[in-house]
């Protein structure tokens, strides 16, 4: 294989294993697994699963901090805080890690009390960003202008 794109499935992988060394492992598992969580989620998403959707963003968090080793226990205590709020429906490290940020799904009417929960429990200070998604990346075609 070229790239870790090209791996067919978490078992092929597997299976060369003995071919590389553990933190090469650890940080391919983290890629290819990670890959296949990225697809998985669009479906969710596409399908209004938000619980598999979750369930994902707290599995991707753990493999960045099992596999990929760039996590730290002030990222896993606000993924463990937001967590344990109703109405959060997912939370995961991001940035480069070790003491970033992390980037948490939630329910408007639970937006408040996420940010007291994680105010009141965390040791030190934190700053919150609030934001709705959009639609993200698109083409734009450059020859018609919005002045028209």
């Amino acid at each position: 294989h070229q790239t870790l794109r090209d791996v067919a499935s978490i078992d092929e992988f597997k299976q060369a294993r003995d071919k590389m060394s553990p933190v090469t492992y650890r940080r391919a598992h983290y890629v290819i697994t990670e890959m296949q969580r990225t697809q998985a989620g669009a479906q969710a998403l596409e399908n209004r699963d938000y619980n598999e959707f979750s369930h994902l963003m707290y599995e991707s968090h753990e493999s960045l901090r099992k596999y990929f080793e760039v996590s730290c226990v002030e990222l896993d205590q606000l993924v463990d805080l937001a967590r344990s709020v109703d109405g959060v429906f997912g939370s995961r490290m991001t940035g480069a890690g070790f003491g970033s940020c992390t980037v948490t799904l939630v329910k408007k009417s639970s937006i408040e009390k996420s940010m007291k929960t994680i105010n009141n429990n965390y040791k030190d200070k934190v700053s919150f960003y609030q934001f709705e998604p959009s639609d993200g990346a698109c083409f734009i075609d450059l020859k018609k202008s919005n002045d028209q």
